[in-house]
């Protein structure tokens, strides 16, 4: 599966007709971390990133350019944004909503493939890499953190781990997230929203 393929020209054309033109600027932000589900962007020219937001601190995920397109499986799902997405070169995009892109993909197999795969792609990288929006904090011997993290696995949600029990900066991130060792497990959104505490992995559906 392809994470960042290179559309057509050909392939762009037959977008066109489901999204709108959209001039950018450099270091201009297309959307934030718990937006309603962002659009999908395609470069006609110029650069996009992708940045995770942790604790107030960013980090790049990916960066997108010429031919190449923004988004993954949430647009599909139609679920908030789970990280920044801002221009890193003044260019040009087509911008692509959530509803045109299930239109799109609907009515054009060659394009759903693309868009599908690398979605999937993408998805299954960030999982691996720990990179989303949400950080658990807990005990590898305590049930309950392991139900939580069992609900995010099936939940196809990226997500952070840090076991008390061996990480040395496990202090640190309780201080920075607030968090006492009695609210243990806990499952911080790490972007711009309050630690959320739970024993029972359904407080994160």
């Amino acid at each position: 599966m392809s994470y960042a393929p290179i559309l057509t020209q050909a392939q762009i054309d037959r977008i066109r007709p489901f999204a709108k033109p959209r001039q950018v600027a450099e270091g201009e932000v297309l959307y934030q971390p718990n937006d309603d589900t962002p659009p999908v962007f395609v470069v006609l020219f110029g650069a996009i990133r992708i940045l995770t937001v942790m604790a107030g601190e960013e980090q790049p995920v990916t960066t997108y350019s010429t031919g190449q397109f923004s988004g993954e499986l949430l647009m599909i799902a139609g679920r908030r944004s789970i990280y920044k997405c801002q221009v890193a070169e003044a260019g040009a995009l087509l911008e692509l909503s959530a509803a045109n892109l299930r239109a799109l993909i609907g009515r054009d197999g060659e394009l759903s493939e693309i868009f599908m795969k690398a979605f999937l792609a993408r998805r299954l990288s960030l999982q691996e890499a720990g990179q989303g929006n949400v950080v658990v904090l807990g005990s590898r011997y305590s049930a309950n953190t392991l139900a939580v993290r069992e609900f995010l696995t099936r939940d196809g949600h990226p997500f952070s781990y840090i076991d008390l029990d061996s990480d040395a900066t496990a202090q640190e991130f309780l201080d920075r997230f607030g968090v006492a060792t009695s609210d243990i497990p806990s499952a911080s959104p790490i972007s711009t929203r309050p630690p959320s505490r739970t024993s029972r992995p359904r407080g994160y559906a």
